[in-house]
């Protein structure tokens, strides 16, 4: 069996309500297309800190979180 991709949107959430809400316009919200390894076994999604930065995401606070050689690792839960 191989490696299962799917391509998907990631989008800013704060600048989807602020759109909403007519404060921005649409063309404002940071969004951007990414094609992401899928982990059927995982609860999280995981991104990188470029993806972090070029969306602005803001760091919400941080968790514990084991990976899959048993090794517990520090991360941070972004979004809004």
């Amino acid at each position: 069996m191989g490696l299962v991709y799917a391509d998907i949107t990631l989008v800013n959430g704060e600048d989807l309500l602020l759109a909403r809400r007519s404060i921005i316009g649409e063309e404002e919200v940071k969004e951007m297309n990414a094609s992401m390894l899928v982990d059927t076994g995982s609860v999280y999604m995981c991104i990188n800190e470029t993806i972090k930065e070029q969306l602005q995401l803001h760091v919400i606070e941080k968790r514990k979180g084991q990976l899959a050689n048993g090794e517990v690792v520090e991360y941070d839960l972004v979004g809004q």
